[in-house]
């Protein structure tokens, strides 16, 4: 009993729920057969059609029709039994139209109209066999006109809608410089008016009302508006001259007015209607969603061949006399599709048509429609639609790939199930996979409805609902456009191999898409592949093996893993202020994660006084190849390009290696816009990095939209938290949800985190983990030992520098560093012990070995252990000891007087050399000394001085020449290949000192960008120098994709005018560019176009003005031969060179 009443609660609890879904009207064991409408109008499914698909010798009795998960009554050639062979089924169809959007909104009531809709004007029906019965039906009535006794009905009460889709606005906005829009569904948001501005008024005129201007009944007027600027204004409304509205509608606020007014008003059956925007300021911008006229109207129809109407509940029934209706001499049929009955006109009566209707209870929704062949739409076709029941644990996973089947072929085979293959397996992670075809969620959980958010929407939050393991991913594999520029662009054929999982809203989010109601963080880790081929998704898949077997298979060796803790903090900012401003927050955010758990290695690379940087642009190539685990760049951006020629993947050679790469500026995430030249080029950063094979990122993270600097800072806050403490090695999706949780605490339900939270864009498996390990893993290796090439037993002691890492987590504990030795004799000496705190990546210590020539002379070794003590349960001990090996010489003599580089001002008799004293026998020492390092020359002179070690002295018979450089040498024997060298400058007229002037002094300096050559003369490194051009024609090319770049400098980003010649100037040995300035308000440097607030280096020139293209030819010879110069064009559309164009 127990046992039944938990079934029947839980039974009714889901059919509560399910209503949320939108697919509470499908019968999976049914076959359904899916056709469009794409226009209101008369539609007939011919027996023909129901044949192709196997329906012919269906009963009509057990069609059942479906729109938007309500049933659509049919009417049928036959009342049951099998269609003739003419025999058809009938309905009236209507458009899609915006009622499905309501729930897109946060709020509902911010819809200010339905009548269309914001994703496709096209309604999908479904046409499926239901034997049950119970089917709706329309009926056809007769029509008794000849037994009528009612008086005609003198007039109905119609409405006039004007319904504006000039533009979709995109609704509230905030101002920080820029307008930024939340990706919700706002406040003003949809299909309006064009702007209308204080000085230019709205105004039309209505005509052909047919006003019924006897009797009582008012008019009453409704008008709906947003103001779209922050500006405070009334809006007016006059209507004949009259004012009928006025009313208060500041900044982005919107309003619904209505006014009841005399029928004298339009009683001459045309309204001119003024709409007026009140503003002081003239910049002021409002837009007018739709007005509407209810109006008493006489039954004239005004020569239309579809008139939809409504009369009032009626216990007596009506009588109507229809004029001016264009149905030629074919009888209309009048459908009431409030009571499904079908009434055939009378036309007995010429221009007039006239009805007989019974009483009604309610309200009648009335189509009086044409019969005429031209007016009834046919449906040609039907396409089979099995629905896949979501509520079997078989179609059930936790890892939910959402994809289209446009991607499900390609040359080697289907990537999106190589994916999902990948991902189930266990190097995968094991994952329960599912792959949903994004054209079965749109069937069944958003009615059908094309590019529309709650097929994937309301599926996500069924799957969080229903399913019995709660997803851990979603991933969609899927280009997707924003749905403005999807609309607009809706006849452009390319919209189907781009929009291939459309994303919600505008700016474009997919966060969106998994969170519940009106809340802005994702319910399922969410991210999305913006492919649209299945070699771009081949491509992504390789990398994330490769991600993926290095995290779980690397070395647990420094060169193996230390440079996974390698973190880029790039800091862009354009001016000194704003860099201060993110270096600041850079700094913190660097204090956070070289912190546990994640023990980062942070370096800085920027190009602004205002921040120290670690990195320039050849270090940034060099850590590529040696492999970074975030790069973290903040500072201005666009899609395509940051403040940093770091856009291009191409140039890192980091197979293998991929960090994730986050972006915290403005539009880099925009990988929703509609681009023309994608099938071709990649120009968003993000794919570029992402699509980029065996290069690039492995995931990018960057905002859709603008960022607003303090709030990407609390973002990155949030994000630097979770990745140093509770998501530390947890999946990406989950880090990036935390970090709004922690943007959603800082700041509440503000306007600018809400919109961070929504446009915040993972471009990548949400799935994937950062490199991580779970325990530490303390290291010591041999290149990490660093002590002298040559000891000797002469040396009292040794320097010793050790380094060592952390390649695990970091944590708090203490450990013990270990240093012992071990003598030639076997004896172990202990060198060092020493707490160390708490290791979070890499510390070191340096410290002087002490040297006893008597007992340590020969084969010695270093035993350096980290954590010697194994306090800390690591990955791996094997790597906390390494021993290194290294000899104390006793054979040796080193020069000692004169000093090395010493400047001599007399003549020197005896030289001195020290061996060490430890030798029981008698050993031979040689000096030479010369003028040149080769001591080839004749003024080469040697000598031999027998000693048992200690100071030995040297006489060489050797005049000394003034102002001149001598080299001498000392070895234990003369065929010995082992010399200890020096030098000193002998001069007379000089003080004693420090000298270095010869070639060969010269040879044993270190030096920085510039080198000795074998001339003998200085030259500074010659650095490749990377110039890149990237242009196009405007508009098919906007601002982000045409800049020339330095290195990581931008030199020239768009233009200052169109339709121009530039001109860069390189010195031939710097590389720098030539700057431009304004020498007037009207002209740069050389008679060039002024400059604007763009990058100065270039030169730009009007092709098309004679005197400029002269100006131009003179800059050109002005240039010093050897200088390098680029010339580029930018311009509008295609241009033809012809004479004209010459000088």
């Amino acid at each position: 009993m127990i046992k039944r009443l938990l079934l029947i609660l839980f039974t009714l609890s889901y059919f509560l729920a399910a209503g949320q879904y939108n697919n509470e009207w499908i019968d999976f064991s049914k076959t359904y057969f899916k056709f469009p409408v794409g226009k209101d109008g008369l539609y007939r499914i011919p027996r023909s059609v129901l044949q192709s698909a196997g329906l012919e010798n269906t009963p009509v009795e057990q069609f059942q029709l479906w729109r938007n998960g309500i049933q659509i009554p049919l009417y049928t050639s036959v009342a049951s039994g099998i269609l003739d062979p003419a025999g058809y089924l009938e309905f009236w169809g209507e458009m899609n139209d915006g009622k499905p959007d309501s729930k897109l909104y946060r709020n509902i009531n911010d819809q200010l109209s339905d009548k269309w809709s914001l994703e496709t004007d096209t309604a999908t029906f479904f046409l499926t066999v239901n034997p049950v019965g119970n089917n709706a039906r329309i009926i056809n009535e007769v029509n008794n006109t000849a037994g009528n006794l009612l008086a005609p009905e003198p007039y109905f009460m119609f409405t006039y809608g004007k319904y504006y889709k000039n533009r979709i606005n995109p609704g509230y906005a905030g101002l920080v410089g820029e307008y930024v829009y939340s990706s919700s569904y706002d406040k003003g948001e949809g299909y309006t008016s064009n702007e209308i501005r204080p000085a230019t008024p709205l105004s039309e005129t209505v005509n052909n009302l047919y006003v019924y201007n006897t009797g009582q009944a008012n008019v009453h007027f409704f008008i709906a508006a947003s103001g779209n600027a922050l500006y405070n204004r009334h809006i007016k409304v006059d209507i004949n001259s009259t004012q009928v509205v006025d009313a208060v509608m500041n900044v982005f606020n919107d309003t619904r007015q209505q006014a009841t007014l005399p029928v004298s008003l339009i009683s001459a059956g045309s309204a001119v209607v003024k709409i007026t925007n009140t503003s002081d300021n003239p910049n002021d911008r409002m837009v007018v969603s739709r007005y509407e006229l209810t109006y008493p109207r006489q039954f004239n129809f005004g020569n239309v061949a579809n008139f939809v109407f409504e009369l009032p509940a009626s216990d007596t029934g009506n009588f109507l006399r229809i004029t001016n209706f264009n149905r030629g001499n074919v009888a209309p049929v009048l459908y009431d599709l409030s009571n499904r009955k079908r009434y055939v006109g009378d036309i007995s009566e010429s221009g007039v048509t006239k009805f007989a209707l019974p009483p009604s209870v309610q309200k009648r929704k009335l189509v009086l429609i044409d019969q005429r062949p031209a007016n009834i739409h046919t449906v040609n076709g039907l396409s089979t639609r099995n629905f896949i029941d979501y509520h079997l644990p078989d179609n059930q996973g936790n890892y939910l790939i959402i994809s289209n089947a446009v991607l499900f072929s390609s040359p080697n085979g289907n990537q999106v199930e190589a994916y999902a293959q990948y991902r189930s397996s266990p190097e995968g992670g094991g994952y329960h996979t599912t792959i949903l075809d994004i054209d079965q969620l749109t069937d069944q959980f958003a009615f059908g409805i094309k590019r529309h958010p709650h097929a994937i929407k309301n599926f996500v939050q069924f799957a969080g609902d229903v399913f019995r393991q709660k997803p851990a991913a979603i991933f969609i594999i899927g280009k997707g456009v924003n749905y403005i520029d999807a609309r607009t662009q809706q006849a452009n054929p390319l919209l189907k191999q781009l929009n291939l999982v459309p994303p919600f809203g505008h700016p474009a989010s997919d966060n969106l898409l998994a969170t519940r109601g009106d809340e802005t963080i994702p319910s399922i880790p969410i991210g999305r592949l913006s492919a649209i081929r299945g070699e771009e998704i081949e491509i992504y898949l390789e990398k994330i093996k490769q991600y993926e077997a290095v995290a779980a298979n690397a070395p647990q060796t420094a060169e193996g893993r230390a440079w996974m803790k390698n973190i880029v903090h790039a800091i862009g900012g354009g001016d000194v202020e704003l860099s201060a401003q993110i270096g600041g927050y850079m700094n913190q955010l660097r204090s956070r994660i070289e912190d546990t758990l994640f023990g980062g290695h942070v370096m800085n690379f920027t190009k602004s006084p205002a921040v120290t940087s670690d990195l320039t642009g050849p270090d940034l190539k060099r850590l590529f190849a040696e492999g970074i685990g975030i790069l973290n760049y903040f500072g201005h951006s666009s899609a395509s390009t940051l403040e940093f020629n770091i856009d291009d993947p191409s140039v890192y050679d980091n197979q293998g290696k991929y960090p994730f790469f986050f972006v915290n500026g403005c539009l880099a995430g925009d990988i929703f816009t509609f681009d023309v030249n994608r099938p071709n080029v990649i120009t968003s950063l993000s794919e570029k990095y992402t699509f980029a094979k065996e290069r690039g990122s492995i995931v990018f993270i960057a905002s859709s939209h603008f960022g607003i600097v303090n709030y990407l800072n609390s973002y990155l806050t949030g994000l630097y938290k979770a990745l140093s403490e509770r998501e530390f090695g947890h999946p990406i999706g989950e880090v990036t949800e935390e970090s709004f949780h922690y943007l959603k605490t800082i700041w509440g339900n503000d306007f600018f985190a809400r919109l961070h939270a929504e446009q915040i864009t993972l471009h990548g498996d949400p799935v994937t983990r950062f490199y991580s390990q779970p325990k530490p893993d303390y290291l010591v290796e041999d290149h990490l030992i660093k002590i002298p090439p040559v000891i000797s037993v002469a040396d009292n002691s040794f320097p010793l520098k050790v380094k060592f890492f952390n390649i695990g987590q970091a944590v708090n504990d203490s450990i013990t560093l270990e240093i012992k030795r071990q003598l030639p004799d076997g004896t172990t000496l202990t060198v060092l012990r020493k707490r160390i705190q708490g290791l979070r990546y890499t510390d070191s210590i340096e410290i002087h070995v002490p040297v006893n020539g008597a007992i340590e002379k020969g084969e010695n070794k270093l035993i350096v252990k980290i954590d010697a003590d194994e306090e800390v349960d690591e990955v791996t001990e094997v790597n906390n000891t390494y021993i290194k090996t290294f000899y104390i010489l006793e054979d040796e003599i080193r020069p000692i007087y004169p000093y090395e580089f010493s400047i001599v001002n007399k003549p020197v008799e005896s030289f001195y050399g020290f061996a060490p004293s430890t030798q029981k026998e008698v050993s031979n020492y040689v000096m030479e000394i010369d003028t040149t390092q080769l001591f080839n020359s004749p003024v080469k002179r040697s000598v031999t001085k027998s000693g048992k070690g200690g100071v030995i002295e040297f006489k060489p018979v050797v005049n000394l020449t003034n102002n001149t450089v001598y080299y001498w040498r000392t070895t234990t024997s003369a065929d010995s290949a082992v010399w200890n060298n020096s030098s000193f400058l002998y001069n007379t007229q000089s003080t004693p000192g420090y000298n270095q002037s010869h070639y060969f002094q010269h040879t044993s300096s270190i030096y920085d960008s510039m080198y000795l050559d074998q001339d003998r003369k200085f030259y500074y490194d010659k650095m490749p120098v990377n110039i890149n051009a990237k242009i196009g024609l405007y508009p098919a090319f906007v601002n982000s994709q045409i800049i020339v770049s330095r290195e990581d400098d931008v030199l020239a980003n768009w233009m200052c005018d169109f339709n121009v010649l530039q001109i860069i100037v390189f010195d031939p040995y710097t590389s720098k560019p030539w700057e431009n300035y304004n020498v007037s308000p009207t002209e740069g440097r050389f008679g060039s176009v002024p400059i604007c607030h763009l990058k100065p280096f270039s030169f730009a020139f009007r092709f098309a003005d004679p005197a400029q293209r002269k100006k131009a030819m003179d800059l050109l010879d002005y240039i010093p031969d050897g200088y390098r110069v680029m010339v580029y064009w930018t311009g509008v559309g295609t241009n033809t060179w012809i004479a004209a164009n010459k000088i």
